[in-house]
């Protein structure tokens, strides 16, 4: 395997800046914001890691509703981002973009369940506070959250082997770009573009700095799942992720827009 078949590094970071802009709206916007709208909710906002809207102009059902919204939406996100990837006949660029939207999306929901359910602030604390048999439903999905983030670690590890090369070091080296790439870039852009707009440290790491770096360390294990899994599929088409102008356009709106939206 020559370096120049590797997958290109530029791509790799426009696809990532566009899942993460796609993950931050469709966990913000659609679903908290979305849910808000639907409810009659006043005064909503949106930015890139948190969404706003007066408690008051919604009952409590509503307000756990709302709370709930964003990692369903999540878990959407990974529906449909799968859905298509299974979809994708050529394993190339786009293949990678469906795999990582929909994995991130499922790893996102998978997330917030698993570390935030014993968290006193969020979005599963805000949903589950002072509900009867409490401490029994925190319980329910942090499990809950262990298990789809152990079955969504294996099927992008499953999904993923079948395209990489035959070689066990290239292997490893090209799932650590896959993996390692958006994780750190999502994570830094999300909590730089936060602190831009928002000037507050405290919302920069509990809400962009929790939100992308914590769910978004599954996608790291999937390094420590691969290796590890005893039943591989038959080797498939290798992916191919080239240097492609129109991505790194599409990447660099993509950019824009969430620095834009973090000063919304």
């Amino acid at each position: 395997m020559r370096p120049s078949d590797r997958p290109d590094t530029p791509t790799l970071i426009a696809v990532s800046l566009l899942v993460g802009l796609l993950g931050s709206l469709i966990h913000e916007g659609l679903g908290h914001a979305g849910l808000a709208l639907a409810l009659g909710a006043s005064q909503v906002s949106i930015g890139s890691a948190v969404m706003n809207y007066d408690e008051q102009s919604v009952g409590e059902l509503g307000r756990r509703l709302i709370a709930l919204a964003g990692p369903l939406a999540s878990a959407a996100q990974g529906v449909v981002g799968l859905t298509a990837l299974r979809r994708t006949p050529t394993i190339g660029t786009a293949w990678y973009f469906w795999w990582l939207l929909g994995h991130t999306g499922l790893f996102a929901a998978a997330g917030y369940l698993l570390a935030l359910s014993f968290a006193p602030f969020g979005d599963i604390d805000a949903a589950l506070r002072d509900l009867p048999l409490e401490l029994l439903w925190r319980t329910g999905s942090t499990l809950l959250g262990a298990f789809l983030a152990y079955r969504a670690m294996v099927h992008a590890a499953l999904t993923l082997s079948a395209h990489l090369p035959d070689d066990a070091g290239e292997r490893c080296n090209w799932t650590r770009r896959l993996t390692l790439i958006p994780y750190l870039l999502v994570g830094l852009v999300a909590m730089l573009a936060t602190l831009a707009g928002t000037r507050d440290l405290f919302l920069t790491l509990a809400s962009a700095g929790a939100a992308s770096f914590g769910s978004g360390i599954l996608l790291v294990w999937v390094n420590f799942v691969l290796p590890r899994l005893r039943r591989l599929p038959p080797p498939g088409e290798p992916l191919s992720v080239p240097r492609t102008p129109s991505w790194l356009l599409i990447g660099g709106a993509a950019l824009l827009a969430w620095v834009w939206l973090a000063s919304v």
